[in-house]
């Protein structure tokens, strides 16, 4: 071997090392972008729940309401609960770092066993309301994470992740549900 093939190796090598890196940038911004976005979703329903709650424990000194007042109180109350519990749900996952997503996929990628997406589409009265994407990631101790997203984001999120996961199982199929729920080392 020549030195200057063995240049050309190297050279090979360092652009293939410099692709993954840039493939796993952009899988981790795709990710936290849509991390972001649902986080600004959930809290854009509980935060307006919080307040309703707030503004019907405040808004009992009205006269013609005296025979209401404790039932408004009791579901002020309950409604800040809810809220209350709906925002920890929130953010909690996304502020831990050892239920991190884009943490696994940078430092333990090996633990993704299978990655699938399910789309579903909601039709009352035959007209197509949402169409919704979740993506779920299973890891070899059993646990699971789910995105919600766009198609066409899912689907890029899927090649980005096939090119960075290589032994990882893709798509979903009542065989692959079977071997993981029996045993996940069989999808690697």
């Amino acid at each position: 071997m020549t030195v200057r093939s063995q240049k050309q190796k190297t050279r090979w090598q360092v652009e293939r090392e410099f692709n993954k890196l840039a493939n796993a940038y952009d899988i981790i911004c795709l990710i936290r972008k849509i991390e972001r976005k649902n986080l600004l979703l959930e809290l854009s329903f509980c935060i307006p729940l919080f307040l309703v709650g707030c503004f019907m424990l405040m808004y009992n000194s009205s006269e013609h309401l005296e025979n209401w007042e404790l039932f408004i109180n009791i579901s002020g109350i309950g409604i800040i609960f809810l809220a209350s519990v709906l925002l920890y749900h929130a953010i909690i996952p996304f502020l831990s770092k050892k239920h991190n997503l884009t943490e696994i996929i940078l430092n333990r990628p090996k633990e993704i066993v299978w990655v699938y997406p399910l789309v579903t589409i909601n039709m009352p009265f035959g007209i197509q309301f949402i169409r919704i994407t979740t993506l779920y990631f299973c890891l070899a101790n059993g646990k699971h994470f789910s995105m919600t997203t766009r198609l066409s984001r899912a689907n890029l999120l899927m090649r980005l992740l096939k090119l960075q996961l290589p032994k990882a199982t893709f798509g979903y199929s009542e065989r692959k549900a079977f071997l993981f729920n029996t045993n996940k080392k069989l999808l690697l």
